[in-house]
């Protein structure tokens, strides 16, 4: 700075140069308030829309995931569920706008300062109905929550960015007739957020909406006065509210979905969908056994005189499910059952056969492609209503909510059921003792195991004493003490109802059941006591005897000169086992083994009826459609009491079956090694050419000379 002076003094004497430093000089800058307030009516219609994705995704969420079905199902009526949802989505929309409205008035938004409360209050409230029956009413078109969401944050986006622009386009346009507002606000977000541009812009210029007349120059303020838009908003959004609830409830019952049935396009005029009768070759064909035809003849003359008569039970006729393919695919064929009142069915089957499609049929998960049932007199086709009332299911996957507690998931489902006070909680304490829950009542889902989760879905079908139950599967899952007290629960409730359930344990069945039906393949292949099917589909008794080796062919000998038909079942070491024809005499069995204990030096001996298993491989693999026509394929199975001979004996097999030309490139469809025993399958000309081939001759022969 010295040098700067200098220079200055030697150009401009008498003068010197000084730093120092001084303020800026203040600039009068006022804001312009006019693009906040707009801003703030665009942030007020993206935060108006927030709560749709949730809402819809909530309400696709309880449809798909069976949860409201089981609610229905338990007795819930529709205008119950739909008036309990209704305002349980009203109440979250209803306490976040309040808390919107304090933020906004606290903070000082001139939307909620300016404008007169009523304006905004009316406004909100109609927009929240209209956005729930809005999400009501698009629910029968998602089978995918996650997708619904998806879909409902597209229309919030397309809305705000797309059509915002372009509501305030019209808004500026004093060309904009009424007409084309009409239009416009079809749409009910254009006729919410017309009037919350209209409040941003008189906002934008100091001044608020009032509810009477008021001009500010030449605009009238006034809601509903001069351009004032709110009034028309408001008849807007009233009628679509009233025609989005009803569009809703319509929806709901008449387009087809995953789960539930589907309702006549015109019932409420009082068309109803009536049963679809068809005639199948294959279905009526003279392989159905007598007690089939006998059920089936029993549920058509119970069918035909219901309506005069009634039936205080559950009868299925001809109800038939089948999927479209190509061909379609037939998940159940002409099934005909009936339950009677203090009786248990159950119902045996192997996976796929279509034992949990006829019970998701029958509670009207799934509608019928043919054929009809009824429950206590009424039809799963016209009056489900009247039938879930009197019917308790426990579906094959527990459905349950994962926030609730046992305690809450009876307490609820014992309210629908219409109990109240002590007659509810002496109902609930019996529920929880009864599958032995009771120390986990505070528990909620989520913690519980999966054999808990099972007694509570069993519990909650048994509560408020039903008159029909639907068991799933009721045992999957279970310890033997908690198999044990639900059986005894389940025969405790069988007094004066019509119990029907499937399970995959035999010992299971014979316990609980008063009748055995056996399915395969979606039919029904036969039906009666356990006794009775032994008896009539049995392979005949089963003789197990141990001795010493070397006395088996003499033992052999024996026992096929009293029982010619005898066939080993098994044979290891000394230990074999044989399947006795139906028509043996068991005292020739225990003549025999007087005769010839110490002889053979038998070490113990026994003889058994067939068993239910018996029976059950017996019917289903008969039904295998592979097994039913010409070079399908047959089960042979080989037994060795040496690995390394038993693996010989099976390339012997592949020898025999390589040259048939009837055989398929590769016959053996299914191989099985297990303890030195072998099992494939073979078609019918291999079966035939191995039997002729194998039967009777040793191990040793068949090694040694082959066939």
């Amino acid at each position: 700075m010295r040098l700067d002076d200098a220079i200055y003094r030697q150009f401009s004497p008498g003068n010197s140069a000084r730093a120092f430093l001084r303020r800026m000089p203040a600039i009068d800058v006022k804001l312009d308030l006019a693009i906040i307030q707009l801003v703030i009516s665009i942030t007020l219609g993206f935060t108006s829309h927030f709560w749709f994705p949730s809402f819809l995704r909530f309400l696709v969420f309880e449809r798909v995931s069976r949860l409201r079905s089981m609610m229905s199902v338990m007795g819930l009526k529709k205008s119950q569920y739909f008036f309990g949802t209704y305002v349980g989505l009203f109440l979250q929309y209803a306490c976040s706008t309040a808390l919107l409205i304090v933020i906004g008035a606290a903070f000082g938004i001139s939307f909620f300062v300016d404008n007169t409360p009523v304006s905004y209050l009316v406004l909100f409230f109609l927009w929240g109905n209209v956005l729930i029956a809005l999400a009501m009413a698009l629910v029968p078109f998602f089978d995918n929550p996650e997708t619904a969401q998806t879909v409902g944050w597209l229309f919030i986006l397309l809305v705000n960015i797309v059509g915002g622009p372009y509501l305030g386009r019209r808004l500026g346009d004093d060309g904009t007739g009424e007409g084309t507002w009409a239009a416009i606000m079809l749409l009910p977000s254009f006729a919410f957020l017309r009037s919350v541009y209209y409040a941003g812009a008189l906002n934008s210029g100091g001044q608020g909406v009032v509810v009477g007349s008021e001009f500010f120059t030449d605009v009238n303020l006034g809601m509903c006065r001069g351009d004032g838009p709110f009034c028309r908003s408001f008849a807007y959004l009233a009628w679509q509210w009233v025609v989005l609830m009803l569009a809703a409830l319509y929806f709901d019952q008449v387009l087809p979905s995953a789960v539930g049935n589907r309702r006549h396009p015109l019932f409420c005029f009082g068309f109803t969908r009536e049963a679809k009768y068809t005639e199948d070759e294959e279905l009526t064909a003279s392989d159905k056994g007598s007690d089939v035809v006998e059920e089936e003849r029993r549920a058509e003359e119970i069918i035909q005189n219901i309506s005069t008569s009634g039936f205080d039970g559950v009868v299925l006729h001809k109800l038939s499910k089948s999927y479209p393919a190509r061909p379609p695919v037939r998940a159940l064929q002409d099934l005909s059952i009936v339950a009677q009142k203090n009786e248990v069915i159950c119902i045996l089957a192997h996976n796929g056969a279509g034992k949990t499609t006829a019970f998701r049929t029958l509670i009207g998960e799934l509608e019928p492609t043919s054929g009809t049932a009824f429950v206590n007199g009424r039809s799963i086709l016209s009056e489900m209503s009247e039938v879930h009332r009197s019917m308790g299911v426990a579906p094959q996957q527990n459905i349950l909510w994962d926030v609730l507690t046992v305690q809450e998931h009876l307490f609820f489902y014992g309210r629908v059921r219409n109990l109240s006070g002590q007659e509810l909680k002496d109902a609930v304490e019996n529920a929880m003792d009864s599958v032995q829950l009771a120390f986990a009542r505070k528990r909620k889902v989520r913690a519980l195991s999966g054999g808990m989760k099972r007694r509570l879905s069993v519990s909650i079908a048994m509560i408020g004493n039903p008159e029909f139950i639907i068991l799933d599967e009721p045992s999957t899952g279970l310890d033997i003490l908690a198999r044990e007290k639900l059986w005894e629960a389940v025969g405790r409730a069988k007094h004066n109802k019509a119990i029907m359930l499937t399970t995959h344990s035999l010992e299971e069945a014979e316990t609980l059941s008063d009748r055995v039906a056996i399915m395969s393949y979606g039919k029904l292949k036969c039906i009666g006591k356990a006794e009775e099917l032994k008896m009539r589909y049995g392979r005949g008794h089963h003789f197990s005897v141990s001795l010493p080796a070397a006395k088996v062919p003499e033992l052999h000998d024996a026992l096929t000169t009293i029982a010619p038909g005898a066939r080993v079942e098994t044979e290891l070491g000394g230990n074999i086992e044989y399947v006795l024809p139906k028509s043996f005499k068991i005292p020739q069995i225990f003549a025999l083994m007087n005769e010839k204990r110490d002889a053979l030096e038998i070490r113990d001996w026994s003889i058994s009826q067939a068993t239910l298993e018996d029976v059950f491989l017996e019917v289903t693999q008969r039904s295998d459609p592979e097994n039913l026509k010409e070079g399908g394929m047959f089960t042979i199975c080989l037994t060795s009491r040496n690995h390394l001979r038993c693996t010989l004996l099976l390339e012997k097999v592949r020898a025999l079956c390589s040259p048939v030309e009837s055989s398929p490139s590769e016959p053996f469809r299914q191989q099985l090694l297990f303890k030195n025993k072998m099992s494939y399958g073979l078609n019918s000309a291999e079966t035939f050419r191995l039997a002729s081939g194998i039967r009777g001759r040793s191990e040793s022969d068949f090694l040694e000379n082959g066939f």
